[in-house]
Parts: structure tokens; sequence; C-alpha cells
């Protein structure tokens, strides 16, 4: 069964650190794993110009920063009062931070509250988008206020074509696989309801039906968008049959 090693928790935004911070610390309890908290400052560029020299603006910053990294530390000791945490505050682009970090520490989980309640409404194109798009690591994007065990867990892989060619069906599938079975450990405990989605689109869909030179009946431009769906839905069954089988033989195997 996997377990977790390295666990990487997002201190941001500042509204849902308890949750980051709970669920991270029970992480990290259950499966004996290291933990280090990160927060990083966005630097706003026009804010330098409030200051009348660099000295004043650097002085300012590493205050800052030195408030940020007490802030933290006092809540975490408020939750376990004998860790000895070990925190990165830092400024830069979010989700470009994080992933030099999870790289950096050799991280096998990021542990992460999503931005806003309503998330899934907002969520493209912001910094969370990002980080679960390209973070080489699974990322646990959790519920704001989600405080208790997890009652259902969503696995988000990618099972489409787009990348095959390019990593010789390596890097996507391997992602893919460390997806499935980190869900899988974090479903088994309580239990929790497990769910598996993969998104996929019709390529050029809009051109065959609209373009000036497209000459696809709608019908035919139906039956290619339905061969797509069906096609993903495929490859996310045989995805899922095999994770199956693996749980399976982990769970009979003589220990």
């Amino acid at each position: 069964m996997t377990r977790f090693n390295r666990i990487l928790c997002v201190l941001d935004p500042e509204a849902t650190m308890d949750t980051a911070v709970v669920q991270a610390l029970r992480l990290a309890q259950d499966n004996q794993a290291d933990i280090t908290f990160i927060s990083v400052l966005k630097e706003v560029k026009h804010w330098r110009t409030f200051f009348t020299s660099k000295a004043e603006y650097a002085s300012k910053l590493t205050e800052l920063l030195a408030n940020k990294r007490a802030a933290i530390e006092a809540k975490i000791k408020t939750l376990d009062n004998n860790l000895d945490p070990n925190i990165i505050i830092c400024t830069g682009i979010g989700f470009i931070e994080i992933i030099r970090r999870a790289i950096d520490e050799q991280c096998d989980l990021v542990v992460k509250c999503a931005e806003d309640a309503d998330w899934m409404d907002r969520m493209l194109g912001s910094e969370d988008m990002h980080l679960l798009r390209k973070c080489p690591c699974p990322v646990l994007m959790l519920k704001p206020g989600q405080l208790d065990a997890f009652n259902k867990i969503l696995a988000t892989v990618d099972v489409n074509d787009s990348f095959r060619e390019l990593d010789d069906e390596q890097v996507q599938d391997k992602l893919n696989q460390a997806v499935m079975k980190c869900s899988v450990a974090l479903s088994l405990p309580k239990p929790s309801e497990l769910h598996v989605g993969s998104a996929w689109d019709a390529y050029a869909e809009d051109w065959l039906r609209y373009g000036t030179f497209a000459h696809q009946s709608d019908e035919q431009v139906d039956d290619y968008v339905e061969q797509g769906r069906r096609d993903c839905a495929t490859k996310l069954a045989r995805l899922v049959t095999t994770m199956g089988r693996s749980v399976s033989a982990t769970q009979t195997a003589p220990g």
C-alpha cells in the first residue's frame, strides 16, 4: 500500500490555514511522514514604490516574512505542541515556488486548501489549476473547512493521448498511477467513497460544425464527439480496473 514519506503543506490562502494544517498533520502522523510547511508571499512590483530606498524595502519585506513565519509556527503549535515544524516562507509566484520546493524536498504529496468555497466555479486559470496541472507529484486539494476525515474523494487523471508521443507513455501513465495509488491510500482508513474522473474534448469540434470550409453533417460530428467520449470512458475504466486488481493483490498478499 502506498505510504507518503514527504508531505508539503501549502498554507495559502491564510483563511484556510486551519484546514490545511489539520489534514497535513493527520496524514503525516498516519504515515510517519516528514512534513514541510510553505507559504508564498506574492511580491507586487508597484508595492516597492511606497519605499524611499531598496534598503527600506528589503527591511520591510524581511519583517513581513518573519511575522508570517511566527504566525504559522504559532498556529501549528496550537495543534501539535511537540512538533518542531520545518517552515519555508518565500516570495514569488505561488504555484512555481510550491513546485520548486516539492522537487527540492522530494515530496510525494502536496496538500493545499482550495482558494474559495466555490472554487470549482472560479478555478480555471487560477494558481490552483496551474498547480494541479503542473506539479510533478499528486496534489491533495482540500475543500475549505474540511477538518474531519474524508467522506468523498475525487481522483482526477488524464487518460487522453495528448502527451503519449512526447513522453513515450511514461510520464503521463506514471503520474496517473501515482494519483490513483495516493487516492486509494487516502480513501481506505475511513473508508471513504472514491470517485475517479478525467476530462476530455473533441478536437476541432467547433471548426467541424461551423467552419466555413467544413463539409461534415451534424450527424457525423455528433458521432465523432461521441467516439471521443467513449474512448475516454474506456481508458478510464481500464485504469480503474487495473488499479482495483493491484489493490486486491496487495490486500491478499501474505504479510
